[in-house]
């Protein structure tokens, strides 16, 4: 294991007398990289790699020998794959959907044309940096955001896979700008009471539940009778469903990991509008597959018995959000049915439902997020203080003198 300079001069031959050799650069000398660091990998086969500095190089020495010793040690041959290379295999094993459709689209528009022609390997921190400063002359902050997600997660999979030995977008000083944050409005009561009664049945007893849960719109649609436990007043989050290229599919819910399914509280208002819907509407056995194997349930939901495309209840959406008088376009959440799951979230928190638990209903990954979104819409921490305190001093059974019980002295 040594550095080895390769722009020395020529050495004698053997035999030549060193009086009279003349050194003279070598055919290597002044071209590319200066400083060749040698090692032997666990196998025992020699390794190669050219640095412009000679630090960079003693550097590189001993991060092998920190991984040899750890057993982490990763060919260098292992990243010579084309990052174009590499993301095909990638996307093609993401689920299908309107997000794989999104992610591809921000994949070969954004990501391939600048980096898809570099090995794994050669993508360091300074390449993602550069990278990242020409999207910030052409983008939005969150659709940077988002397209530097996508080159994070194909980058996080190559490390998984042993191609490369750490992802060049975790280090701190690769950072995509942050969009501005936009507080959210939840709705008023009058205003979810006005589309439920303009969107009609049976979606109006959908639009209820799903301010009453929470749920996100493949949730909604992909729940079904056996979801609902009404003796320990819980309604499980199983499932959602998702309407590909291929055909509908059951998914598990929006989650690392997996998916996260949950169990979201069951008021007892939410329970009876749930029972009159069952009641009028009665569910539809439906068979679709869940990671490959066919799963029937009976869903609430459905149209005709078979399961309602995204699109088609967004267009009855839509119309009911103009027959409330309520605008359809633009950035905020009223153009879709999101707005019911903001006006879940800010009656909990309303309530005194404590973040943490605000998350897990939401199935959100962490309350930390849950947080950043509704911590605005949390009650006044002033407010309770002050209550407490009242309550605290009642209990002493402390008269107040009559000169302060108005405020004056």
């Amino acid at each position: 294991m040594a550095v080895a300079d390769r722009w020395h001069k020529s050495r004698p031959q053997s035999g030549e007398p060193l009086c009279e050799h003349k050194m003279a650069p070598t055919s290597a000398h002044g071209q590319g990289d200066r400083w060749q660091a040698r090692w032997r990998d666990p196998d025992g086969r020699q390794c190669t790699r050219l640095f412009a500095r000679k630090g960079d190089a003693e550097r590189h020495l001993a991060s092998v020998v920190v991984d040899k010793n750890r057993g982490a040690y990763i060919d260098p041959k292992a990243g010579r794959v084309l990052l174009r290379e590499y993301a095909a295999h990638w996307i093609e094993a993401q689920p299908d959907g309107p997000s794989k459709r999104t992610t591809r689209s921000r994949l070969d528009s954004r990501i391939l044309p600048a980096l898809g022609d570099r090995q794994l390997s050669e993508i360091t921190p300074s390449v993602v940096r550069r990278w990242l400063a020409g999207l910030s002359r052409e983008l939005e902050p969150a659709t940077e955001r988002a397209t530097y997600g996508v080159l994070w997660s194909i980058l996080s999979a190559a490390v998984d896979d042993g191609k490369i030995t750490s992802n060049p977008c975790s280090v701190k000083s690769v950072k995509p700008r942050r969009a501005p944050q936009v507080r959210i409005v939840p709705w008023s009561a009058a205003q979810v009471s006005a589309v439920a009664e303009a969107i009609g049945e049976p979606w109006r007893s959908a639009g209820l539940l799903a301010s009453a849960l929470g749920l996100r719109q493949g949730e909604l649609l992909g729940l079904a009778a056996e979801d609902i436990d009404r003796k320990a007043r819980v309604v499980h989050v199983r499932r959602q469903l998702q309407i590909p290229a291929g055909g509908p599919v059951f998914r598990l819910p929006k989650g690392r990991d997996g998916g996260k399914v949950r169990d979201v509280p069951l008021s007892d208002r939410a329970a009876k509008m749930l029972a009159a819907h069952m009641l009028a509407h009665p569910s539809a056995a439906v068979t679709l597959p869940l990671d490959g194997k066919p799963v029937t349930v009976r869903m609430l939901f459905t149209y005709q018995g078979r399961p309602v495309r995204h699109s088609y209840l967004n267009a009855v959406w839509a119309r009911a959000l103009t027959a409330a008088g309520m605008a359809t376009t633009g950035p905020d959440d009223k153009v879709s049915m999101y707005a019911l799951r903001h006006y879940a979230a800010s009656s909990w928190l309303a309530g005194g439902v404590n973040i943490k638990a605000v998350a897990e209903y939401l199935g959100h990954t962490n309350a930390g997020f849950t947080l950043r979104v509704y911590a605005h819409l949390m009650p006044s921490a002033a407010d309770a203080v002050r209550a407490a305190m009242d309550a605290s001093l009642a209990e002493c059974a402390l008269d107040v003198p009559s000169a302060a019980a108005d405020g004056t002295s």
